[in-house]
C-alpha cells in the first residue's frame, strides 16, 4: 500500500475499526483484501490451527492487509507476524516458536519482525 493520505470516503479503500479499541482503525485497500484472498484464508488457518479467538482473528486480517508486501515471498513472514502480534494485542498471545510453527516459518522470522509491525500500527511492545 503506498504512504499517500486517502479520505476515508474514497471507495477504493476499507477502513475498520478494531473491536476491541474502538479508537483505533485500519486502513487498507479494497484491492488488497481481493488480491490476497487466498493469503486471508491461510492466515484465518493459522489462527484456527492456534485455536485463537476471533479477536485475534480478525486483528490477525487487519495487520496483514494494512502490511501487505509486494513480493509473495515476503507474505508468509508477514502473515506469520501479523498473527502473532495480533495474539498480543488482543490478550490471545501464543509464543513466537507456536505460531512460527503453525505458519511455517522460522521463530526468527517472527522475532525480528514483530517489534517493527507493532510500532508500525502505533502499538506498544509488551514489556515483558
Amino acid at each position: 500500500m503506498s504512504g499517500a493520505t486517502r479520505e476515508l470516503t474514497d471507495p477504493d479503500f476499507v477502513v475498520h475499526l478494531c473491536t476491541s479499541d474502538p479508537y483505533t482503525a485500519v486502513m487498507y485497500s479494497a484491492r488488497d483484501q481481493v488480491e490476497n484472498s487466498e493469503w486471508l484464508d491461510e492466515v484465518e488457518a493459522t489462527a484456527e490451527r492456534l485455536d485463537m479467538d476471533e479477536a485475534a482473528r480478525s486483528r490477525a486480517a487487519d495487520l496483514f492487509l494494512s502490511n501487505v508486501p509486494e513480493t509473495d515471498r515476503s507474505k508468509r513472514a508477514v502473515l506469520a507476524t501479523s498473527v502473532y502480534v495480533a495474539g498480543l494485542v488482543e490478550g490471545d498471545s501464543r509464543s513466537q516458536q507456536r505460531v512460527a510453527e503453525a505458519a511455517d516459518v522460522s521463530r526468527l522470522t517472527i522475532s525480528k519482525r514483530y517489534e517493527a509491525l507493532l510500532e508500525s500500527q502505533g502499538l506498544d511492545a509488551p514489556g515483558w
